[in-house]
């Protein structure tokens, strides 16, 4: 009997290691699915872009609950609102990953969603809506409520009023949206170009400048509003070199 014990600890002392990591990963679940009505990566979104506006907005309308848009935006939301597992959807430039956060159960749940897509990095912060398969993925967080709001005071419940006092003048404008189509040219940071640096040792300084050192911006934001009031919103941002 010990020797068959012994042998299970020193077992189990040999697998331990290798199974820490396992159970640090993230869970990733693929669904051949586009019932995702919210994502404005979904294959069957219609484009509101409208005429893009060339100016920028603060960059305190691309954080909420402390998580900026950008790399590691899933990494930050879990360790503000715990791990939840990544739903992946699409191919392609319609390629998106999905981490989901909700305020409970219920018709009148409020969501807040992190997506990124090739290029894109978005949020998107509702209350109720049409269901959409991979909702049960979603984890339940006390931080999530009506009163959620970004960095900047984007939030549900704003009239059309007080978003344009954040946002200034929509791109498009229909009496239940609004949509925001930004672009901007931003020079990149020291910080930055060191990163290149870094990834393009071969290039020469001239080289890495001229590729690198501008990146085109572009920002998406939507409000739709039931009552005159937002019901739903996305913050999205993509940079392409």
């Amino acid at each position: 009997m010990l020797p068959a014990l012994c042998r299970l600890l020193v077992l189990a002392f040999i697998l331990w290691p290798l199974l820490i990591p396992q159970a640090r990963k993230t869970l990733r679940v693929r669904l051949n699915d586009s019932s995702d009505w919210w994502s404005i990566l979904n294959e069957k979104a219609s484009e509101e872009f409208g005429d893009p506006q060339h100016r920028e907005v603060s960059i305190s309308n691309f954080v909420i609950l402390s998580v900026a848009l950008g790399e590691g935006q899933f990494e930050k939301a879990a360790a503000k609102l715990g791990k939840a597992p990544i739903v992946e959807r699409g191919d392609g430039a319609s390629g998106r990953s999905q981490a989901c956060y909700v305020s409970g159960d219920g018709p009148r749940a409020v969501h807040l969603i992190f997506e990124q897509g090739e290029v894109d990095y978005s949020f998107y912060l509702f209350e109720g809506g049409a269901t959409w398969t991979g909702r049960e993925h979603c984890v339940k967080s006390n931080l999530i409520s009506t009163g959620v709001k970004s960095s900047g005071g984007l939030r549900l419940g704003l009239s059309p009023s007080e978003v344009e006092a954040i946002l200034g003048n929509p791109s498009r404008r229909r009496y239940d949206k609004l949509v925001y189509s930004l672009e901007t040219k931003e020079r990149l940071s020291a910080e930055e170009l060191r990163k290149f640096r870094e990834s393009f040792p071969n290039l020469s300084e001239k080289e890495l400048r001229n590729r690198f050192d501008n990146l085109y911006a572009s920002v998406y934001i939507e409000v739709r509003l039931v009552n005159s009031k937002v019901n739903y919103l996305v913050v999205s941002k993509s940079e392409v070199d």
